[in-house]
């Protein structure tokens, strides 16, 4: 008997928690694997900028797939897959720099969690409130496995042994794979208006026109997207360094604070963005110095919540402008234009912050934010007459 909607999108939040549960227990060991190694730090970058483009690549190539006869069903799968051969290359013990390069490669073209789920929560929920609950579902469940990940990855490899934690990633993926196999329907995540596999293939540039730049609404999204991800990493260059300096925390108090801010954002991400989109459209150190309690519970609070909820529901408001036949492709182009700016807002961020005392720092990072509204307005003006309606169309015609 096939799971109802509401189950199946409880099914995608599960899958996604699995994979970044398996992803947090095996990257955390690749430095220690390079290290053993003997790699250089220019070895290292090249790693680095090589799964970059893998990541572009795979994004651009998948997402026209999965609009096509992969479907967003086989995209999710094929995920799967990819990540858990990669990570079986980790945790062979002999593996020369080349395979665990080679691993870097293949994660990176595969890897397609967010962009698989996002489009099978577009097929599964209406526009509007229910879009942006579940799409925050999904991304709690990510930051949650992030934690719980982190946590198991140490235990494990306090063994000393890359097998297991590698071994456990990979039985984790298996279990997504026959998961999602039997609990979607193998027709639930076809594109909506299938491409003709003949037409010629893209280019970056006519994608991005035929995709994130196909009409005013879908760029007006992209672009408030794109200035707050910027806004919000040249901001954070130096945040961690500032909590250290200004309340001269340790690393345990650090560590608190930082799973303290974790938990903030799940619970932002998980409930409040489709709320808010229904109704609109360490403690001693704290009491030592109040101005930290006043950050902890109050400033922090509300800017992870502002952030989770603006950009849940740009990322739903996203899905519903983008053609439901595209909306793969336009997530894929989205990644693409995201991780430009995962370069650029981080160099930005360290040269505005060069040399800036920490007490300062704050009015750097509200300059930051303030650019990024200004942004946000431009795009959606506030007194903007909102558009008419299109009508739709009688049902009772509707196979007529």
């Amino acid at each position: 008997m096939p799971l109802s909607r509401e189950n199946q999108k409880r099914v995608i939040v599960g899958a996604v928690l699995l994979d970044l549960l398996a992803v947090s227990l095996v990257v955390p060991l690749l430095p220690a694997r390079f290290r053993e190694l003997g790699v250089s730090s220019k070895a290292l970058g090249l790693v680095g900028s090589t799964y970059s483009v893998a990541q572009i690549v795979g994004g651009l190539a998948l997402g026209a797939l999965s609009d096509g006869a992969l479907g967003r069903k086989g995209l999710l799968l094929l995920n799967f897959v990819g990540a858990g051969s990669a990570y079986a290359m980790v945790g062979w013990p002999s593996a020369p720099f080349e395979v665990l390069v080679l691993s870097r490669v293949v994660v990176g073209l595969c890897k397609q969690t967010m962009t698989a789920s996002t489009a099978l929560m577009t097929e599964l929920t209406e526009p509007g409130a229910e879009r942006a609950l579940w799409i925050g579902r999904v991304s709690s469940a990510a930051q949650v496995s992030w934690i719980a990940g982190q946590s198991l990855g140490g235990y494990l490899n306090s063994f000393g042994d890359a097998r297991y934690p590698s071994a456990v990633a990979v039985g984790l993926y298996a279990f997504d794979f026959a998961l999602i196999s039997l609990a979607l329907p193998a027709g639930a995540a076809a594109a909506a208006e299938p491409r003709d596999a003949k037409a010629p293939a893209e280019s970056l540039v006519a994608r991005l026109r035929r995709t994130v730049l196909a009409s005013r609404d879908v760029a007006a999204v992209c672009v408030a997207r794109l200035a707050l991800a910027f806004a919000g990493r040249a901001a954070a260059v130096t945040r961690q360094l500032y909590e250290l300096e200004r309340w001269d925390l340790t690393r345990g108090d650090a560590a608190y604070l930082g799973t303290f801010k974790s938990f903030v954002g799940v619970l932002s991400s998980w409930h409040l963005a489709g709320a808010l989109t229904r109704r609109f459209g360490a403690p001693a150190l704290a009491l030592a110095d109040p101005s930290l309690l006043a950050y902890a519970l109050a400033i922090f609070p509300l800017s992870a919540a502002a952030s989770q909820v603006s950009t849940i529901s740009l990322r739903a408001m996203f899905t519903e402008a983008v053609p439901r036949s595209d909306v793969a492709a336009a997530l894929a182009s989205l990644d693409v234009l995201m991780s430009s700016v995962g370069v650029a807002a981080p160099l930005l961020g360290g040269i505005a912050f060069d040399g800036v005392a920490p007490g300062d720092q704050p009015r750097v990072a509200a300059g930051f934010h303030l650019a990024a509204l200004g942004a946000v307005l431009v795009c959606f003006p506030p007194f903007r007459a909102a558009a008419p309606a299109a009508p739709r169309e009688d049902e009772s015609k509707k196979d007529a």
